[in-house]
């Protein structure tokens, strides 16, 4: 499916990444607004496995891809955990509009499954944050740090793809109530814009708007995902880094 997919993106001129695994599929694209849905359609006619896809969207004024790409994977986000299948077990998927309620529960533990530096950005209020540098390091803090089978889980990540393997390992292991917010944080934004009081900050995006708010607009200053400090767009990008840094923390991080 690679060369048709990049067929399809070069003829309406989209940008970004796609990646194709045999466990799934992830993408995110830009281009003009008819242009995507062209593109959208094609690629449902062209194999009946991308018919159903979620899609979610935001806009910006200019695009924040340079190049497009359709890379092959051994996961779509990986974790190492050869053994797991995610078509067997996953969380329950709970509705933007049903967040609030669920996260508010006392006998809830709301965990943010993403690496440290998106968490930095923004997060809800009270979530636990693992502290964690890259997400294949997810599977051994779960293992160590909820030793309590039968508590209830809900967790999020950026766009929900993460969630879908944490939710399969987690069910995989035993836990009883996992739940994952569909279509992760952008989709919550999308869908509540009335109920945002728990979310607190922006949500970091890999593309070159850095971050976005809850309103899904750009953050107007960059900073710095590991120190804070303001960064200039031309120091966003490290083609080695997958995320935006000033430069001076690349060494510590490494």
């Amino acid at each position: 499916m690679r060369d048709p997919l990049l067929d399809l993106a070069r003829r309406y001129q989209i940008k970004g990444t796609i990646l194709l695994a045999s466990e799934g599929y992830n993408a995110t694209l830009a281009g003009l607004p008819d242009d995507l849905e062209a593109f959208r359609r094609d690629v449902a006619a062209l194999n009946s496995a991308f018919a159903d896809l979620h899609w979610g969207e935001s806009w910006h004024d200019t695009l924040p891809f340079g190049t497009m790409k359709v890379r092959l994977k051994a996961e779509t986000i990986r974790m190492k955990e050869q053994a797991l299948d995610v078509t067997l077990a996953h969380g329950t998927h709970v509705a933007p509009q049903d967040w609030q309620d669920l996260v508010q529960r006392d006998d809830v533990i709301v965990l943010d499954t993403r690496n440290d530096y998106e968490v930095a950005f923004g997060t809800f209020r009270g979530a636990v944050n693992p502290r964690l540098n890259h997400f294949q390091h997810f599977p051994a803090w779960a293992k160590e740090n909820l030793p309590d089978k039968t508590k209830t889980v809900a967790m999020f990540c950026t766009g929900g793809i993460r969630c879908e393997k944490a939710a399969a390992l987690m069910k995989a292991e035993g836990f009883e109530s996992v739940y994952q917010l569909q279509g992760g944080i952008l989709n919550y934004f999308a869908k509540t814009q009335d109920q945002q009081d728990l979310w607190q900050g922006s949500c970091f995006v890999f593309d070159d708007r850095v971050a976005v708010t809850p309103d899904l607009e750009a953050i107007s200053t960059p900073v710095c995902a590991c120190r804070g400090t303001t960064i200039t767009t031309e120091a966003i990008k490290f083609p080695e880094e997958p995320f935006a840094s000033c430069g001076v923390c690349i060494p510590t991080i490494r």
